[in-house]
């Protein structure tokens, strides 16, 4: 038999031994065996006994990632997760991590747990077959294409594609990738300095940290003016003067970093669903799929490594992984939505030191 080289393999025992080399490999031979042949019946009862058959158990706060591998939906996703949480201490960047993928064979679906406690890693593996009749309520399967925009030697805050060209928002300017470039007057700005760019027919905004700066796109001019103008965000709310993070008065929490689909990220660093924290980073951003929405978000880091960022699926206030992490070359420092099927992102290149922007395009088939 013919082992598939990615994680995780689907649903054949002996590869899922095979990702587990030496002595480990048959100590988890019983608990890989006895966890295919003892099938669930739903897929919370799967999920519950999921927990149940990881070795030890797990005592410690955890932080989860679920992903989806199977044909099932979003609701039946959801449910495994909530099942998952009830019977887990589920805290944002603790050291455990469980990182749990469904996936399916010919039989009937699988539930995965990949278990990291410090650098012991362990596996644990339930069965379960949809009862006749039934039908999953299924989501798009998503498709997102990264295109390099461009890497510059100082931080992009933004960036619009006009025609075959992109204006890039910087810190003290904006700039056409064709050549044209426009300096804003010196304005007092905070040490990590975010902007929103915006373009109208032959004009743009840029939102910056107490200011707004705006003029022609060709030829390309700029004139600034103090403003405390709320931004073009999903909740009415206006960047804090000389400061990086978000004001509002018509949502919980007053301040934020970020929001998209309901979540909002807090000063603390941390990704909030419904007072829930997440296992996410501080940056997140939501696009369309069809009919739905998808949520892009970055992992827990400290900003000195490579990052990756993560796709979801919302549904009923639950999260789940909708396709593969998109890997970038360092730290996300600007993640915003550029029209509604795709997304804007730049991440501090740790090999270049550059700041390199990308196109996220993200597609949906049924």
């Amino acid at each position: 038999m013919a082992c598939s080289a990615s994680w995780p393999p689907i649903a054949e025992p002996s590869c899922y031994i095979g990702a587990v080399t030496g002595r480990a490999a048959f100590s988890l031979l019983p608990l890989l065996l006895a966890s295919v042949l003892a099938a669930a019946e739903t897929a919370a009862d799967a999920a519950h006994e999921l927990v149940r058959r990881i070795p030890g158990g797990v005592r410690n706060p955890v932080s989860l990632a679920v992903q989806n591998l199977s044909d099932l939906g979003a609701n039946e996703v959801a449910e495994v997760r909530r099942a998952l949480e009830g019977d887990l201490r589920i805290e944002s960047g603790a050291p455990d991590e469980i990182r749990v993928t469904i996936s399916q064979n010919f039989a009937g679906y699988l539930l995965v747990a990949e278990v990291k406690r410090g650098e012991q890693r362990q596996v644990a593996m339930v069965s379960w077959t949809r009862a006749a009749g039934t039908s999953p309520a299924r989501t798009a399967a998503v498709t997102v294409e990264k295109t390099r925009i461009a890497a510059l030697a100082d931080p992009i805050l933004d960036a619009v594609k006009i025609d075959s060209d992109w204006l890039v928002l910087q810190p003290g300017r904006v700039v056409r990738l064709s050549g044209a470039s426009a300096t804003f007057p010196p304005l007092p700005l905070p040490r990590d300095p975010r902007g929103r760019l915006v373009v109208q027919g032959g004009s743009y905004l840029a939102y910056l940290s107490g200011y707004i700066c705006s003029g022609a796109v060709e030829p390309l001019d700029a004139r600034c003016r103090e403003a405390d103008e709320p931004w073009p965000l999903p909740v009415r709310a206006t960047m804090a003067r000389g400061r990086n993070y978000f004001e509002t008065r018509q949502t919980k929490p007053a301040t934020f970093y970020a929001t998209a689909e309901g979540i909002f990220t807090r000063l603390d660093g941390r990704a909030y669903l419904q007072e829930s924290p997440m296992d996410w980073g501080s940056d997140l951003a939501a696009v369309k799929c069809g009919g739905a929405s998808v949520v892009l978000a970055t992992r827990p880091g400290e900003g000195s490594e490579k990052d990756v960022l993560r796709v979801y699926h919302v549904v009923e206030g639950q999260a789940a992984e909708a396709a593969p992490p998109i890997d970038l070359p360092g730290p996300v420092t600007a993640l915003w939505p550029a029209g509604e099927d795709s997304a804007v992102v730049v991440a501090r290149d740790l090999g270049s030191g550059e700041y390199a922007a990308y196109r996220l395009a993200v597609s949906c088939r049924h």
